[in-house]
Formats: C-alpha cells, structure tokens, sequence
C-alpha cells in the first residue's frame, strides 16, 4: 500500500511539473542594469521577469498555444513594449534601448515572421487607403463631384479586395 501511495505521489508532482518550453534569450543594446518583463497581451499577466546585466537576459514561460505577448522594458506600465507572437521554441531577441519597440527583432520563430510579413501586407493596404482618402479629399475641396465619385467607387472596391485578403 506505501508503494502504491509513493507511486501515485511520483506520478501526480511529475504531471504538475510543466516544463518551460518557450526560452527567450535577449541583447539589449544601451542597457547596463535593468528589467525586462515577459507579458501576455490579452491578459497583461506578467509570466517572468529578469534582471538586464550588461544588455543580456533570459526569460522562461510554459505555453499551451501560440500567443500575443510583450516584452517590457524598465518598469511593468513603461511605454517601451515589444509585441511578437510566441511559440514553444527558444527565441531570440535583440533590441537597443534608444528605439527598443521599433528596432525589436525576433529569431527563431516562424509564428512571427508569419505575423510581420501579415503586419506588412496590412500596413501597404492601409497606406493605399489613405492615398487614395487624400485624393478623395482633395476632390471634396476642388469640388468635383465626378472625381470624387470614382475614388469613392475605386476606394469600395479596394476595401473589398482587402477584406477578402484579411480573410
């Protein structure tokens, strides 16, 4: 019976012992000494922090599913965030303090570069949109009607285009 029991604690605590499967190993160039917070972006839980010695750090989390997550640099509610969607996989991360959210970039994580060539793709229609909003515009104020009528046709018709994209 002291087997059995011994047995079914081994086995329930190595159930509960859940592994961390995404490792995100960092250089942030400019930073000496600081802290870095890895956050869930849904919940704006914080999952691990660690301390920035010399611009290098590791951060350690268990996943279930791919997730949106940030990377927080200085203090919990700075404005220095980095978003990236993560996979169980050891990532890596450099960034320089000066410009840590733009110049941000991950490795090893085919999620993510998945997610920026999306963000791209999005960010040209978005552009085209406003382009195409300025002549819209532009046609209001020189008051010319049939002008303004077809960007406004050519603008429905691109926004369709678009949808169809993003679906």
């Amino acid at each position: 019976m002291k087997r059995f029991i011994i047995i079914f604690y081994f086995i329930l605590f190595s159930c509960l012992n859940e592994k961390n499967n995404l490792i995100i190993d960092g250089n942030i160039s400019g930073v000496k000494n600081s802290y870095i917070y890895l956050s869930i972006v849904e919940s704006n839980k914080i999952v691990d922090s660690s301390k920035v010695v010399n611009g290098k750090f590791t951060l350690e989390t268990f996943i279930n599913e791919p997730l949106e997550m940030c990377l927080i640099l200085d203090k919990k509610n700075s404005d220095d965030k980095f978003n990236f969607i993560s996979e169980p996989a050891n990532i890596l991360f450099t960034s320089s303090k000066k410009k840590f959210e733009f110049n941000g970039q991950i490795k090893n994580s085919s999620l993510n570069s998945e997610f920026e060539k999306l963000k791209s793709q999005i960010n040209k229609y978005e552009d085209k949109d406003l382009e195409m909003l300025g002549k819209q515009i532009e046609a209001s104020i020189e008051k010319n009607e049939k002008k303004y009528d077809s960007l406004n046709k050519e603008r429905v018709r691109f926004t369709q285009k678009k949808n169809i994209v993003y679906c």
